[in-house]
């Protein structure tokens, strides 16, 4: 299985988009095992998965009935308490599927090093650098990017950590932008 990820990932990350739930459930499920099993093949294909990702995570969020600053951004019981957010207005729990993105987030973060998706995010964040563009002309795009980052960034922290240290800079800069994150955006709640 391992020596064919490369085969059936991008279909697997595909299948994050179609149109049935259960089908969606499965994949990001499979996606979990994926991450974890398949480790080596996440920086290989780091630019291909991330864009994939996003997109499959925008759509579900575009499907879920919470507004982006409702949603969580933590999936672990240890999270810091900068990143939890849970204001009293919350009427819906998150699907199981916002959950399951979030938790794929975490687990590319200790995986992946962060100098090979911070600069890649931040970009994607802030619409600068590489003539990268959002592809979305709404702000939920972008708050799908920073919830990215953040998970990925606290994913970092379980697996070490060590490389932060370099980007801490660029990501508090980025964070704190209010023209990329207006204070009411609850990305860092």
């Amino acid at each position: 299985m391992r020596s064919n990820c490369k085969r059936f990932l991008t279909a697997v990350l595909n299948e994050l988009t179609a149109w049935q739930e259960h089908t969606r459930l499965k994949s990001i499920r499979l996606i979990m095992l994926l991450v974890v099993l398949c480790e080596e093949h996440l920086t290989i294909d780091t630019y291909t998965i991330i864009p994939l990702l996003l997109k499959a995570y925008y759509t579900t969020i575009q499907e879920t009935p919470l507004t982006m600053h409702q949603a969580p951004i933590s999936t672990s019981h240890h999270t810091p308490s900068f990143l939890h957010h849970t204001p009293s207005s919350i009427h819906h729990t998150p699907s199981e599927l916002v959950y399951g993105f979030l938790t794929v987030f975490e687990l590319m973060g200790r995986f992946i090093h962060p100098d090979t998706y911070v600069y890649y995010l931040v970009c994607r964040l802030t619409n600068e650098g590489d003539g990268v563009a959002n592809p979305y002309t709404d702000h939920t795009y972008t708050l799908c990017v920073a919830h990215m980052l953040v998970m990925m960034v606290y994913g970092s922290k379980g697996g070490g950590g060590g490389g932060l240290a370099p980007h801490l800079d660029v990501l508090v800069k980025a964070l704190t932008d209010l023209r990329v994150l207006p204070l009411d955006s609850g990305v860092l709640g």
